[in-house]
């Protein structure tokens, strides 16, 4: 995704005083799921524990807009 600084976004790493915001996304985003009848993420996965892990070790970025949170995606390796 293009950065646009014009209109306040930045993709940053995330950091662990975001996380509740981080949260807040991911069930946001199972829940659309689950409505919409697809199976993924209705496991508890990506937990709190999980979303902790990618944070601390750099991997988790975010989408800010000013100071809120829009998107927020993990780039590593796949957790197996």
């Amino acid at each position: 995704m293009e950065q646009d600084p014009e209109r306040g976004e930045e993709v940053v790493r995330a950091e662990m005083e975001m996380l509740p915001q981080i949260m807040k996304i991911i069930r946001d985003a199972q829940a659309l799921l689950a409505e919409d009848g697809i199976s993924q993420w209705q496991d508890g996965y990506p937990d709190e524990a999980v979303l902790r892990r990618d944070v601390l070790g750099g991997n988790c970025y975010v989408l800010r807009q000013e100071d809120e949170i829009r998107a927020v995606g993990e780039i590593g390796r796949a957790h197996v």
